[in-house]
């Protein structure tokens, strides 16, 4: 059974009825889960690069973590970021998160970016994967160090 679900993006938040700047979207196929969602940043002050990897690698590293404590299988958790044309790509797929960059990654101060967040795996518990995601999203928006 396929079932298809999305919260519209950047329009009210079914939770809180306020806008967000994210939104998520799930789908279920031959008993694996995809969560995938996409979160714009504003960064003020802006974020030095490392902390936003070092942030990032954690957020990959916990749902991860999620994924096999609830029993599940982790099939991949991939984070995409883009800042103004720097990007970091953070996989994880079961071991350690690793890092992919753009050369420029490193020097880049980060104001605004578009940070994807996908979690794919079988058998886990969405809304404790979901809620770590936003988590992470939330912690970010409100400049919220990790």
């Amino acid at each position: 059974m396929a079932n298809h679900w999305r919260d519209g993006h950047f329009r009210a938040n079914r939770e809180t009825r306020t806008a967000k700047p994210y939104h998520f979207g799930v789908t279920e196929q031959d008993g694996a889960t995809a969560l995938a969602g996409t979160c714009r940043l504003t960064l003020n002050p802006p974020l030095p690069a490392a902390l936003l990897q070092r942030a990032i690698e954690e957020a990959a590293q916990r749902v991860q973590t999620q994924i096999e404590a609830s029993g599940g299988i982790v099939g991949h958790v991939k984070c995409f970021v883009d800042a103004d044309g720097a990007y970091l790509q953070v996989s994880c797929t079961g071991f350690e998160p690793q890092c992919t960059a753009s050369p420029d990654w490193d020097a880049v101060s980060v104001a605004r970016a578009e940070l994807r967040f996908a979690a794919i795996g079988y058998q886990y518990d969405l809304a404790a994967v979901r809620a770590e995601v936003k988590a992470l999203f939330e912690r970010l928006l409100t400049n919220e160090r990790i």
